[in-house]
């Protein structure tokens, strides 16, 4: 929990968030639009910055509690800013306003990894749940299951298109260089395949199963 710094030349600098004294939180905690917002999650709230004469102004994301940490930010394709807003919701910055998805079919939890995938489709992720909203419904579905590892095998496909639920502390999410979704867990690397998952362990090389990271290169290694 520390706080921004840009990169000037052959240095970085400091970049001071003005408007609260909080440390920058979680994994992704930066983002930026289009118009050239940058959006920063710290541990009291949603910090919107626009770019002045003299580095960054930082100013409240609109429509939160005062003092309520964001745990993650990514800015989507059509314009919205996605954010965990506290222990309970996901939020979205929308023509200028907090709209929380309470209402859109997803559960209380601290969501700590959100990403769109090439289908315009919002994939989010917290320690123990996985879930997707589709554009067609704006309503999510979850993507985790009850069943434990039942069904799966490392080689194998989640039943009913479910992700067997994970004890990975550390919630990421990526695409491979088909836009397949890549969630590492602690069974493996779990990649969308169709509406099922594969799941890819220490049996095809990987050193452990427990898997708390995953990027791509500009060659599309992952």
């Amino acid at each position: 929990h520390v706080g921004l710094a840009r990169r000037v030349g052959d240095r970085f600098e400091a970049v001071p968030l003005g408007v609260v004294s909080a440390g920058v939180a979680g994994r992704e905690a930066i983002a930026s639009d289009s118009a050239g917002h940058l959006y920063v999650a710290t541990e009291k709230g949603l910090l919107v910055g626009t770019k002045a004469a003299k580095g960054w102004a930082f100013t409240r994301a609109p429509g939160r509690p005062e003092g309520e940490a964001a745990t993650a930010v990514y800015a989507d394709s059509g314009g919205r800013v996605w954010y965990g807003c506290g222990s309970e919701s996901l939020c979205r910055l929308e023509r200028g306003r907090s709209l929380t998805s309470d209402a859109e079919g997803l559960p209380a939890d601290r969501w700590e990894a959100i990403l769109e995938d090439l289908e315009g489709n919002i994939w989010v992720r917290s320690e123990h749940q996985l879930a997707e909203r589709l554009p067609a419904t704006g309503r999510f579905q979850l993507r985790t299951s009850g069943m434990g590892l039942t069904g799966v095998g490392l080689t194998g496909m989640g039943q009913g298109g479910a992700l067997p639920p994970s004890t990975n502390t550390i919630p990421a999410l990526a695409l491979d260089p088909d836009g397949n979704l890549l969630v590492p867990t602690n069974l493996g690397l779990a990649r969308r395949k169709g509406t099922g998952w594969e799941i890819v362990g220490a049996n095809q090389g990987l050193t452990t199963n427990d898997i708390s990271a995953v990027q791509q290169d500009r060659e599309g290694s992952i």
